[in-house]
């Protein structure tokens, strides 16, 4: 299937944010530490036809991008938005230029065994991908998936896959030999099974060569002098005939497999056969840093820092000088320094964002870059001072938006380890301010106070409120909540002011702008670790409330279930009955129609099918309806929200894009729109104007069908 980029349609336009956000005023050292614009993944860097290189930042979420030198600025590669989402991996055949192959997805990837769809279905990998023309156009997933027992799979990359590959290795001498790693949850062995993967024709057809049940496969690196091949998960194992014959280095001084959760690599530098090795040891809380100089079969150990979750770990060595050390250590950035014969390691970090994924030195080893949480930055004096390197990317992954009531454009989104973002129309001509550190979440408006806003960050189980339009915030937080869902559920009235919802294991209101809550426990029979995914209220009737709980019901065990409440939260109805999609899905979304306290719809995530449901009778059991036509059963669910126009038009974000609904038909509404996640919707009442918040390409604005 040969990807052709959509024609734009519906008005949309990037609002941003592109640059790092402002401070609006006096900052604190939690905006100072969440400042950033979205996540980038890696750098690489491909030859042109005349010698020069050209530097490629990859996004987990928003595309690749290419850095223009005579403009000073980056520039989007148009199509790369259709490998709907994110590039973990990039790679130039060695002898053609021309030729790219891209693996989709994120390369940090968490997968998590408990949940639908591994809870991953946003992030997995979507195959490898192939453009003959450096980049403009893509084909794929491409080639021939072959099990142990020798048959193809011809779901290998079906979505949600369920797996995510992180690295793609071309032989420079013989580039038709390729190895891929990934790694993936066998639920019949209920165990992470790591995979390495060849093809010996250029990727048409792939045999698995490579099985590693001793932790998650994830690195991969070829040292071309020494002709050894490199993989890595919780074990080290070594190929020297590119991937046929595999040995795992398991008796070469590295700790042992059960205690590492993590291992990077860097191979090659300095000398032929020298590997360098960061190991993330769980059993000493510690990041070590292992050299070899025989080729993994023995190692020293060099020195420790703080640990790092195995969803971030960076190690990068000076291309000239091997012992030029960096390596992630806990969120920020250590160097190994040599005293005499031993090391010790400092910090490094700078003005660094936290969670690097990726340390990388150009070719000419003349700056290192960190992909961060926050953005790309580069430093020239060794970590001393970083600069910000990758203004004019838009890339925030948002998880919602909200749109003030008042005729002038004041946007606010809950941007991902980048804290609560303001766009303001009237500063500037427009500019954007960071104005909440944390991890940016839940954001709301009040129906008719414009200055009147709220925020929620699940990660740090706090909920704000804003009197003066978003700039300053007091936390407002429920007292004895307890800890919510990671996307903590947060809904103004849409109509009435005042009045506002947080959704914990149980519900809180406030009637007074989050002053003061009310708490209501909707069902004594839950289990208490269960919290709530979504929580609406009636538009009609600010008495009629709904909430949804988590976790799929994989059993007759009270887990994801939808409630109803008539009476302002006092008296609760389970309402999940007839509601199918549950069994194997998470609800992520609630909208009631605007003139109908009885009508909900429901979103779902995780599924292969049944991604919106709907009733009509405030939740009867027998009138549950499924409302799909024109969606694909692989497009997830994020968000609904209603359009206030004579018809009130239903609009969905979706795993690919946005859609609305007319006579139980859903039509797409993305034209003009990167084809992307959107994960919060919100629309205007008095103009239609409709604002998306993507994940991974920014804030979006455009119009709804009126």
């Amino acid at each position: 299937m040969l990807l052709e980029l959509r024609a734009q349609a519906q008005d949309w336009r990037a609002l941003g944010p592109s640059t790092f956000p402002e401070f609006p005023g006096k900052s604190d050292f939690f905006l100072k530490n969440a400042r950033g614009i979205g996540r980038a993944g890696a750098v690489r860097f491909l030859k042109q036809a005349d010698g020069a290189l050209i530097r490629i930042l990859l996004t987990p979420y928003g595309g690749m991008w290419k850095w223009n030198q005579e403009m000073l600025i980056w520039e989007v590669i148009t199509g790369s938005d259709l490998l709907e989402g994110g590039v973990a991996d990039l790679q130039q055949h060695p002898k053609n230029l021309s030729k790219w192959y891209a693996v989709a997805g994120d390369a940090d990837c968490i997968l998590d065994h408990n949940g639908p769809a591994l809870w991953a279905e946003h992030c997995v990998s979507g195959g490898l991908f192939r453009s003959e023309d450096a980049g403009r156009s893509w084909e794929g997933p491409i080639g021939n998936w072959i099990r142990p027992d020798g048959s193809v799979d011809t779901n290998f990359w079906t979505a949600p896959s369920g797996k995510v590959a992180r690295r793609l290795i071309i032989d420079p001498k013989r580039p038709a030999r390729m190895c891929l790693v990934l790694h993936t949850y066998d639920y019949s062995e209920r165990r992470y099974t790591g995979y390495v993967y060849r093809s010996l024709d250029a990727g048409a057809n792939w045999y698995p060569v490579l099985q590693d049940t001793l932790g998650r496969l994830k690195e991969l690196e070829y040292d071309q002098r020494a002709g050894v091949l490199y993989a890595a998960g919780s074990a080290l194992y070594r190929s020297l005939d590119f991937g046929s014959h595999w040995t795992l280095l398991d008796h070469s001084g590295l700790p042992a497999a059960k205690t590492v959760s993590r291992m990077e690599l860097s191979v090659g530098v300095g000398r032929s056969g020298m590997v360098d090795l960061l190991v993330v040891n769980d059993s000493l809380r510690t990041n070590q840093i292992f050299r070899s100089l025989d080729k993994g079969c023995s190692f020293s150990l060099l020195g420790n820092g703080a640990a790092s979750p195995p969803w971030r770990t960076a190690l990068a060595v000076h291309p000239e000088d091997p012992e030029l050390i960096f390596f992630s250590a806990g969120n920020k950035v250590n160097r190994l320094v040599r005293s005499a014969t031993t090391w010790r390691a400092v910090y490094a970090g700078g003005d660094l964002h936290d969670d690097v994924h990726e340390l990388m030195f150009d070719p000419q080893g003349k700056y290192l870059l960190a992909s961060t949480d926050g953005g790309l930055y580069a430093t020239t004096d060794s970590g001393k001072t970083w600069s910000k390197a990758s203004e004019s990317v838009s890339m925030a992954e948002c998880w919602d938006v909200a749109i003030a009531p008042d005729t002038s454009l004041r946007v606010l989104s809950g941007l991902q380890d980048c804290g609560t973002v303001l766009y303001r129309s009237d500063t500037l001509g427009g500019a954007w301010f960071i104005v909440r550190g944390g991890d940016g979440m839940g954001v709301e408006f009040d129906a008719e106070n414009d200055s009147l806003a709220y925020h929620a960050d699940g990660n740090n189980t706090i909920v704000g409120r804003s009197g003066n339009g978003g700039i300053n915030w007091n936390t407002c937080t429920p007292k004895g909540s307890g800890r919510g869902y990671y996307l903590t559920a947060l809904a103004a009235h849409p109509v009435y002011p005042d009045l506002v919802l947080s959704g914990f294991h149980d519900l809180f209101i406030s009637r007074d702008e989050g002053r003061s809550w009310t708490r209501h426990r909707v069902d004594s029979a839950l289990d208490p670790g269960l919290t709530m995914t979504a929580v609406a209220w009636a538009p009609s009737d600010s008495l009629t409330i709904y909430v949804a709980f988590e976790n799929p019901v994989w059993s007759d065990q009270l887990k994801q279930r939808l409630y109803k409440s008539t009476d302002g939260g006092d008296t609760w109805v389970d309402i999940t009955s007839g509601l199918q999609s549950v069994a194997w899905m998470s609800i992520t979304s609630l909208a009631v129609h605007p003139d109908h306290a009885e009508w909900i719809t429901v979103g779902f995530r995780g599924g292969a099918k049944g991604k919106v449901m709907q009733n009509r009778s405030g939740g009867v059991a027998q009138r549950w309806q499924t409302v799909v036509e024109g969606l694909s059963g692989s497009n997830d669910v994020y968000a609904l929200t209603y359009d206030w126009d004579a018809h009130r038009t239903l609009y969905a974000g979706t795993r690919r894009g946005v859609w609305h609904l007319q006579d139980n038909r859903w039509s797409d509404w993305s034209g003009g729109l990167p084809a992307c996640m959107i994960s919060g919707l919100a629309i205007r009442k008095s103009d239609g104007l409709l604002v998306a918040g993507t994940h991974g390409w920014g804030v979006w604005m455009g119009h709804t069908h009126r």
